[in-house]
């Protein structure tokens, strides 16, 4: 379940349907109380109800800044109370909810890679077999492109726990349709399990292109070859490192001499993805080293000393080495790459081998004799 986070947003939702598994008609909008792990009200609303299945129903709060912070150590949670009006019948439902102070990290095997043109595939693992779930894909603005419920999906059992494959089985227009560079969405999922009890989840999705997944499994063979599964999660290499360290390494060769350029992941010139390739897997070798610094320490004993530092030499080596081939070599390929494709990135400019980058200006004879004049 995604906690809910003091003072901000939160959505999370409830089904009712009659026993014969047929949406609950109601008279009225169900409405929602949010009450404190001691019974302490704490907000209420009306719950928004699915446009596609009628039965789900969505409450959207906030809990507010000063709300008591639950206890982990003693299973503290918050309590949703859940209200639908019908004709004759009054039906009520309860969930627990977790909260928390703060924000925690993103997971770091939350994330998609949406290849262009095709439809977007994610996993959903579970300990227990999934009844039906939904997903929204939206924007980080809320906007949707892509809703669908699914109900007694398949799944495949491994080591214990229950994968269910999600696609949205075409492309999703305004989302894999078109190429917008490493532009973030979100699928928002609802999972109902057989039990009834129902669970949020968050994956992030970032649109890529065949070149893009040329670059990251370059990135990861090269970066990540000793497959190194660290026991602090957040040394790992995922798909997001890559996909945030390959648009710094495009920012360096934007702004890089002899001219600006504005080259994205949808233009760039695929004979020069080494150049590329190398500026990003610096800059994941710098973070890489930032954090072995910040996480290494040495301990001496009487006869003991335990020094946890060893990747620091290995990356500092590789550091070294690919700056240097940048300095040598960044200037003369960028020169190479606005010429051989004629532009510079998106920009509008256009530079061939026959024409300068600056032009003299020239006046015709009756304008120069005016200057003259003057």
């Amino acid at each position: 379940m995604v906690a809910a986070v003091i003072g901000k947003n939160y959505t999370t939702s409830a089904t009712f349907m009659n026993e014969d598994k047929t949406p609950f008609e109601v008279t009225m909008p169900v409405f929602f109380k949010v009450y404190a792990f001691d019974n302490t009200f704490i907000v209420e609303g009306l719950a928004n109800q699915d446009l596609k299945n009628p039965s789900i129903w969505y409450a959207s709060f906030s809990i507010p800044e000063g709300a008591p912070v639950p206890d982990d150590v003693n299973n503290q949670q918050y309590r949703i109370d859940w209200f639908a009006q019908g004709e004759n019948e009054r039906l009520q439902a309860s969930q627990q909810i977790q909260v928390i102070s703060e924000a925690e990290p993103i997971p770091y095997d939350s994330t998609v890679l949406a290849l262009l043109g095709q439809p977007i595939v994610d996993n959903l693992i579970t300990p227990a077999p999934l009844a039906n779930y939904s997903i929204n894909i939206q924007d980080l603005n809320g906007k949707s492109y892509f809703t669908k419920t699914v109900r007694n999906p398949k799944f495949v059992l491994r080591n214990n726990n229950y994968i269910t494959r999600v696609t949205t089985e075409t492309k999703v227009h305004g989302i894999t349709d078109v190429c917008m560079g490493f532009a973030p969405f979100q699928a928002v999922y609802t999972l109902e399990f057989e039990e009834g009890q129902i669970e949020n989840e968050i994956h992030m999705i970032y649109t890529v292109n065949n070149l893009a997944m040329v670059l990251i499994n370059n990135m990861r063979r090269y970066l990540d070859r000793a497959r190194n599964w660290d026991i602090d999660e957040y040394l790992r290499l995922t798909e997001e490192d890559y996909i945030h360290f390959l648009t710094v390494g495009l920012q360096r060769i934007n702004m890089a001499p002899p001219n600006i350029t504005s080259y994205t992941m949808c233009n760039f010139p695929q004979a020069f993805l080494y150049v590329w390739e190398k500026c990003a897997e610096v800059e994941l070798l710098n973070a890489m080293f930032l954090a072995e610094g910040m996480r290494g320490f040495e301990f001496t004993g009487a006869s003991v000393t335990l020094n946890v530092n060893s990747r620091k030499e290995a990356i500092q080596t590789k550091m070294d080495e690919i700056n240097g081939w940048l300095d040598n070599n960044l200037k003369a390929t960028k020169e190479l790459m606005i010429r051989s494709s004629n532009s510079a990135g998106n920009l509008g400019i256009s530079i061939s081998s026959t024409s300068n980058a600056t032009y003299p200006l020239r006046y015709p004879g009756v304008l120069r004799g005016l200057l003259r004049r003057y």
